[in-house]
């Protein structure tokens, strides 16, 4: 797996992601750098800030996006503090499978999901909003 995540997934696709998310279970503190990586590789893609000349580099110091208890059984609370909009919040299985997705409006701190309905597993939860994306793994246990 570790010679999976290292590839450029401009290169490697989808696979690349799931073994990263995968590979988090075990080690969150690994940085990945696909500018450098895609670009030895022969893939250039363009940053947004160079595409679109308008767009500032938000300071996301103070933007938290926590889920708990994890792992956990019939419920999850989702946190989400310091973002300037709505956040959508999608779930993903370890196939790639969208399994939820619902918004969490601006103001609203918490939201408290029924996970009872979903198989006993690994699930990558993703939050984006205007001004952040994040990813945390989740552990759905019997």
């Amino acid at each position: 797996m570790e010679s999976i995540i290292h590839i450029c997934p401009l290169a490697g696709g989808p696979a690349v992601y799931r073994a990263r998310a995968m590979y988090n279970l075990f080690n969150d503190s690994i940085y990945y750098n696909d500018k450098l990586v895609c670009a030895n590789a022969g893939y250039f893609r363009e940053s947004q800030e160079q595409l679109i000349p308008e767009l500032t580099k938000v300071e996301t110091k103070n933007i938290n996006f926590n889920i708990f208890p994890n792992p956990s059984k019939n419920k999850i609370t989702i946190l989400t503090e310091g973002l300037q909009g709505d956040a959508q919040i999608t779930v993903y299985n370890l196939m790639g499978q969208l399994i939820e997705s619902f918004s969490i409006q601006q103001g609203s701190n918490t939201k408290e999901v029924d996970i009872n309905a979903w198989a006993e597993g690994y699930y990558s939860i993703h939050c984006t909003s205007v001004d952040f994306a994040a990813v945390k793994p989740l552990i759905k246990i019997k």
